[in-house]
Parts: C-alpha cells; structure tokens; sequence
C-alpha cells in the first residue's frame, strides 16, 4: 500500500507540468492577460505552429500615465523558443515588443514574458500578450487596415519583383508612419532610435526599406525594389512613428493595396 501511494505520488507531480504548460497555451488570434512580479519574472506560454507560419508575439505592459508619474513597467522582453526549450530568437523594447518570426517547423514552441536586464522591483506588472499569424498581401486586392498608435497591424509581401505599396487614410485621430521592411537578423545591429533601424525605436525587430511618414498623412505610394530582401519576405508595418512619443490610445482606420510589377 505505502509503495502504491509513493507511486501515485510521484506520478501526480510528473503530471503536475503538463497540466500547467496546458493552462498557458495561446492561440493564433489570441490575447492573454498576465503579470510579471519580483518572485515570478518569467511567465511561459506555449503555442501549436506549423512550418512557414509568419508570426506576430506583442507583448503590451499596462502602462499608467498621469501629469506626475510615469509607470515603472516599461522594458519589456520576449523570447521565442523551440520545443526542447532552446531559444530561437528574443527582442526588448520600449514600452511594447513586436517580434516577427517565419517558424521552420511544425510543432510546439513556447514563449517566456518577462522584463529586460533581470528582476527588479521596477520593471514588474500586468501585460497582454498577443499572438496573430500575419495575413500576406494579395496583388492587386484593398486589405482593410485597423491600427492603433499603441499596437500597430502588419503585413507581409512575398515576391521576387518590384513592387509598390498604396496606403490611403479613412478616418482617425491617429496618423501612423507606413514601411516596408525586412526581419532583422540583428534588431540592435544600428543602435537606438538610429533612422533606418527600427528595432529599438518602435519595439520590433524590423529593419525598414521604405517609409512614408507626416503628421498629416493621407495617402501615398511606397515603391520597393525586390533585391532589398534577400529572402523575397517583405513585412508592411502600420505603427506609431518613431518620434511620435504621444500615449494617449488613438486608433485609424486605413486601406492598404499591392501592386507587382508586371516586369
């Protein structure tokens, strides 16, 4: 009978993980709710993918702001792991992270929350993170665009010809900037806040080609060569400009529009 307890014993507590890791897992299209504290800095989630899935992980601190103070939790970072736990590839930013990621394999992979630089009463809070599967442009089709100043939307080109990106503004308060960019090999390879290296200015690990930018921006044409990649995998992004430091929540409304060269 002792034997027979040990044994349930042990198996309780073998199980004990799997049940855990499947109370975290996440969803392409879904967004969690977690916190980050001194005694738990690391939050881990997982999710199912499948080979050639172009992936968006944003993770959001619950920023507060008033006239005097400004909120602690504002460095955040992600890591992107393989199923045996080996780390793909991780970003840290500024106020919110954007990772982009094409997965190489079907499987399970897992994602760890926390706060860049290691655990310290000041960069601990609630945050959201969510995960989508980036949509890719179709040629010569209007893909509806909704985007906020706090979280913006991405797409993706894939060609090996010239093409052009037409953005028209609808409606909004919020004027984002519009590029066409490439997965950054190394998103801090140009420094913060550096022009043409926008990793470190609008949290994500791109590195933009081209872009259209002003304060009132309407419409405009982006024109891209296809050697800029060397993969053919261009990343559209709809965001905050990188000098915008404005955080009250503002939304837009947009139409984006790829055109191929016929050559």
């Amino acid at each position: 009978m002792k034997t027979m307890m040990v044994t349930l014993i042990g198996l309780f507590f073998c199980i004990m993980p799997t049940l855990a890791q499947e109370d975290s897992f996440i969803a392409y299209g879904e967004t969690v709710q977690g916190e980050i504290t001194v005694g738990e800095y690391e939050q881990l989630y997982g999710f199912k993918g499948t080979a050639g899935d172009l992936i968006r992980l944003a993770l959001v601190p619950n920023l507060e702001y008033d006239a005097y103070n400004w909120s602690n939790w504002r460095q955040p970072e992600i890591l992107l792991l393989d199923r045996t736990m080996n780390v793909i590839v991780s970003l840290h930013a500024h106020e919110s992270a954007v990772l982009i990621h094409e997965l190489a394999e079907t499987g399970i992979y897992h994602v760890i929350a926390t706060g860049w630089g290691g655990r310290s009463e000041d960069n601990v809070g609630e945050f959201e993170l969510s995960l989508e599967r980036i949509p890719f442009l179709v040629d010569g089709e209007v893909a509806d665009c909704e985007a906020s100043n706090q979280l913006g939307k991405h797409y993706a080109v894939k060609t090996d010809s010239d093409f052009q990106i037409t953005y028209e503004h609808i409606e909004g308060a919020f004027r984002p900037e519009v590029s066409v960019n490439v997965i950054a090999d190394d998103p801090y390879s140009c420094g913060i806040d550096t022009p043409n290296c926008s990793s470190d200015a609008n949290g994500s690990n791109l590195h933009d080609v081209a872009v259209l930018s002003g304060s009132w921006l309407d419409s405009g044409v982006l024109e891209v060569k296809a050697q800029s990649a060397a993969n053919g995998l261009f990343i559209v992004q709809v965001a905050k400009n990188r000098w915008d430091y404005r955080h009250e929540n503002e939304s837009a409304t947009c139409a984006i529009t790829l055109n191929l060269s016929d050559s």
